[in-house]
């Protein structure tokens, strides 16, 4: 499985964003999958929902599968890995509208999202208790 970044930057987004759609839609026409991660995971105690929905628009445009993933870093934890990463369930737009297929996208990003803080949560208890602080 190969990776691919298409990160946006703020030096010109018009040329930016028209570069990200030629490459997701050159990807979905040859079957590959579009992985999508939200703004802010940087943040440990909250998620950000600051999302536009063109990757909704995109993958319904080719029926592509949306791939919900949620990132948490665990910085205070001083691991070697820094995140942790959960790859929530995936689903098809067919038949939603961008609103619905955006609120099942969120839907499934909160509860990664709390499931990551409480398996960070737990490792964090699990250190203190053995004193590797």
């Amino acid at each position: 499985m190969e990776f691919f970044s298409l990160e946006i930057t703020n030096d010109n987004p018009r040329a930016n964003n028209i570069r990200v759609i030629r490459d997701i839609e050159g990807f979905l026409r040859i079957g590959s999958s579009i992985g999508v991660m939200g703004e802010g995971t940087e943040n440990k105690e909250s998620y950000s929902n600051d999302f536009d929905s063109f990757f909704l628009r995109m993958a319904k445009k080719h029926n592509a599968w949306v791939q919900p993933i949620t990132v948490l870093w665990i910085k205070e934890l001083n691991l070697k890995e820094k995140v942790l990463i959960n790859i929530g369930s995936r689903f098809k737009i067919e038949g939603m509208s961008i609103q619905e297929a955006m609120d099942r996208f969120w839907e499934i990003q909160q509860s990664s999202y709390v499931e990551l803080k409480d398996f960070r949560d737990n490792l964090l208890a699990v250190k203190i208790n053995n004193n590797v602080v």
